[in-house]
């Protein structure tokens, strides 16, 4: 098995987390599993750029307060469908969309 093999080479620190995605994994339901499932193929699909795009807007997102992920989020379901597909498809086209909304202010503050 490849995955035995390579199970060898983690830290203590990868294999907990390894751990910890396993048990979680469980606790999904067969639809769950299959979204997700679908959404990493996806993601394997996408350019190395665009992979490097989404790994910084989740960094970011994680990063953020659970009070302003709260906010972000309450912003994005009150968008109508048509919004939604709307943004989803002007950040598609533009290539441009490196830097997650909000997220340069927030460096040149830090300075």
């Amino acid at each position: 098995m490849k995955g035995a093999s390579r199970w060898k080479e983690l830290t203590p620190e990868q294999r907990k987390l390894l751990h910890q995605r396993f048990k979680q994994w469980k606790t999904l339901d067969p639809e769950q599993r299959k979204l997700l499932r679908n959404r990493f193929e996806r993601f394997q699909h996408l350019t190395a750029e665009e992979q490097r795009m989404i790994k910084d807007s989740y960094r970011w997102f994680k990063d953020l307060s659970e009070e302003r992920k709260n906010e972000l989020k309450q912003q994005w379901k009150d968008l109508s469908p048509q919004e939604r597909k709307r943004i989803k498809q002007q950040m598609k086209k533009s290539k441009k969309f490196t830097t997650p909304p909000g997220q340069a202010k927030q460096k040149n503050n830090k300075k």
